[in-house]
């Protein structure tokens, strides 16, 4: 494959995936030769017992992993057998475990009344929108915001690092009330937030 093109693939994928803002020479690992031909070198690797084939990052907060893909379709993470296809996974890298916080956003302030409706960005990648004008009269999560003793975070959940909206309050566990990922288990515990909070994957793979 002609290396202009893989370039073209590797800076695709990383501003897909990047938690940098969309476009900018951070979300494309500084548009770096050194780093692009890095990725390319151990991606397009053809060897697939290559000790190349490792997960990896080299920019962007993108991490790569190696996968086997196995005959009916199915991506595990392990060194393929004989005859099987191998690929990769690039994903948002997990932040340093001394930075994990910076993840945590508390969104509060956004839902108090009057509003009637909130947008909030998340890592760059997510648009979180709350429908308040739905939220029930007596709700205890809102009341717990507008008396100070509860507060509505976005935090980070997952191997994929999605975003969760919890409630905290003082003196109690935390409590999830509504996620992307297990919207079913979820609903059955906080059914009203559930019908309140949409979340969209705003990256696209298409060039603007």
């Amino acid at each position: 494959m002609d290396p202009l093109i893989q370039h073209a693939i590797v800076l695709r994928i990383l501003r897909y995936i990047s938690s940098h803002p969309w476009g900018s020479t951070r979300a494309q690992a500084g548009r770096r030769r050194e780093r692009l031909q890095h990725i390319v070198q151990r991606v397009w690797d053809p060897d697939p017992a290559s000790k190349t084939r490792a997960r990896f990052e080299a920019g962007a907060n993108v991490l790569w992993t190696p996968l086997r893909i196995c005959q009916d379709g199915r991506l595990k993470h392990e060194q393929p057998r004989r005859g099987e296809r191998f690929g990769w996974l690039a994903s948002r890298a997990p932040p340093p475990r001394a930075c994990k916080q910076d993840l945590d956003l508390d969104i509060s302030a956004k839902m108090l009344p009057p509003r009637q409706g909130a947008k909030v960005l998340y890592d760059n990648r997510f648009l979180i929108t709350f429908r308040l004008e739905a939220v029930p009269s007596g709700d205890p999560i809102m009341a717990s915001v507008i008396e100070g003793s509860g507060r509505v975070m976005l935090i980070p959940g997952g191997r994929w690092l999605w975003p969760q909206v919890v409630w905290r309050r003082q003196g109690e566990d935390e409590r999830n009330y509504t996620t992307p990922l297990s919207s079913e288990e979820v609903q059955e515990e906080h059914p009203l937030w559930q019908d309140i909070v949409d979340f969209k994957f705003i990256r696209v793979l298409e060039e603007p």
